[in-house]
Formats: C-alpha cells, sequence, structure tokens
C-alpha cells in the first residue's frame, strides 16, 4: 500500500519492525500487484531468493503476484473472496482465516523446511 493511513498503523502497531528502510510499499515500485515486482523487489531487500521465500496474501492479485515471483505462495480469505479464487490465482496452500493459518503456520514451516533440506 501508499497508503499513509496504512503505512502509520503498521507503524503505530509494530513499532521499530517495519522501518521504512525494512519495507517495500506502493511508492517503491513501477508495477503494481499483480506484476511480480513488489515481492522481488522485497527479496532482493531481505538478501532472499524466491525459494527462501513465504508470501502470505488475502487477495488474488497479490496471490498472483507472489506466484509468479517464485514464492511459495499462501492464500488466506479474509472476506468475501472465495477460496477457488485464491487457488486459480496461484496459492500453494488456502487457509480460510487468520487463525486458521496462525494455528498451521508452525506445522507448514516445518514441512517446507523438511522438503527444502531433502534436496
Amino acid at each position: 500500500s501508499g497508503q499513509q493511513s496504512v503505512l502509520d498503523n503498521i507503524s503505530r502497531d509494530f513499532p521499530g519492525m517495519f522501518d521504512d528502510d525494512k519495507r517495500i510499499t506502493a511508492r517503491n515500485v513501477t508495477h503494481g500487484k499483480p506484476h511480480p515486482e513488489p515481492f522481488i523487489k522485497a527479496m532482493q531487500l531481505a538478501r532472499v531468493s524466491p525459494s527462501q521465500s513465504i508470501v502470505v496474501e488475502n487477495a488474488p492479485l497479490g496471490v498472483e503476484a507472489g506466484d509468479r515471483a517464485g514464492a511459495f505462495t499462501i492464500g488466506v480469505t479474509t472476506g468475501p473472496i472465495p477460496r477457488e479464487a485464491m487457488e486459480e490465482a496461484g496459492a500453494a496452500v488456502v487457509f480460510s482465516s487468520m487463525p486458521e493459518f496462525a494455528h498451521m503456520l508452525p506445522s507448514l514451516l516445518l514441512s517446507l523446511l523438511t522438503i527444502t533440506s531433502d534436496y
């Protein structure tokens, strides 16, 4: 997002976690979602490869962008968007809510680490 109110809320709710030099916003990209540029720039900023990245999104355009960037992409249905739309956009996994995602995240990360360590 490039909306100042959203950026202010992030800074207030997560003090010191997402400083200006540690986040990619609409102000840092030429192409927005579904183009993969936002996630590619974030990966470059974090100095990680797509195979080391996980994208969590609640909208099909974001899911598509994460998938096109090469990240393992998770969809979370937080509103009226149906699960099928997330799957069609490229989500590898879709959760029905943020609490379900949060509950399953440790197991999911362990599974991903096991898969990648086999290679």
